[in-house]
């Protein structure tokens, strides 16, 4: 999970003014507002890897509405991030129990599925969650359950899946790397060319995506961009199986 910086004083204000209401000159809490204001605090601590200060906010939020579907989705993440594997998925099935329908959530769980290697199950979530039209999300769940229809073996559903998503978001690396991948298995080089020039555009390389770089240049017989990857992928990935595929490559090559 990606750390991002969280304005903590901002959630703090924020229940503050909004978790109680006056009624007759005496504080009363708002329930529901006041659980809200605990799982966004969860959430802004989750992002800063603070899981112990989260799950405390998350179930001080679940003290005020203990059918929070978002503060139960939210502390099954916590406890996934821990490595309490058990407990997350107790505190997703509670989750979708209060409601199976929410996209967030079966987003969510489809992740973790996916990260104990339950994939099979990690699809079909992330098809619920990415079919549901309402779901502001809906391309990166189409994303994920390409990926996970990938380590399925379903090459062609992935990539029905892949273009879902760039229909949706053209702007997800992911999902170009990987169509690029599955077009250029296919020698379709043109259309993988496109997808991984677009990828290049949006995310910084890493060995695997040198190593398709190098793949598709060689199919133009570019061998200065087949060079250019190569350097770069001697440079940063000095010990990597990508590098170690590209020099087989090249030795093919030599008369």
């Amino acid at each position: 999970m990606r750390k991002a910086k969280a304005l903590l004083l901002t959630g703090l204000l924020a229940w503050q003014l909004t978790g109680c209401v006056t009624t007759g000159g005496k504080p009363e809490v708002d329930r529901e507002k006041a659980a809200e204001s605990y799982v966004n605090l969860g959430i802004a601590y989750l992002r800063e890897g603070d899981t112990e200060n989260a799950r405390e906010k998350l179930e001080r939020a679940l003290k005020y509405d203990s059918d929070s579907v978002r503060a139960l989705s939210v502390l099954a993440l916590t406890y996934h991030q821990d490595g309490e594997v058990e407990l997350a998925e107790k505190y997703f099935r509670k989750a979708l129990w209060e409601d199976r329908s929410d996209p967030e959530t079966n987003n969510n769980y489809a992740a973790f599925l996916y990260d104990i290697g339950r994939y099979d199950e990690a699809a079909e979530y992330f098809k619920k969650a990415a079919d549901n039209t309402d779901y502001s999300e809906r391309s990166r769940s189409f994303e994920n359950l390409g990926l996970t229809l990938l380590k399925l073996k379903d090459t062609e559903a992935a990539e029905a899946s892949f273009r879902r998503a760039l229909r949706l978001n053209k702007g997800l690396p992911r999902a170009h790397l990987e169509l690029s991948n599955l077009l250029f298995k296919q020698s379709n080089f043109s259309e993988a060319q496109k997808h991984y020039e677009a990828f290049t555009q949006l995310a910084s390389q890493d060995a695997r995506s040198l190593l398709i770089g190098i793949q598709i240049a060689k199919a133009f017989n570019d061998n200065d961009r087949m060079a250019s990857y190569g350097l770069q992928l001697r440079k940063m990935y000095p010990g990597s199986s990508e590098l170690k595929q590209y020099q087989g490559m090249m030795a093919n090559e030599k008369p």
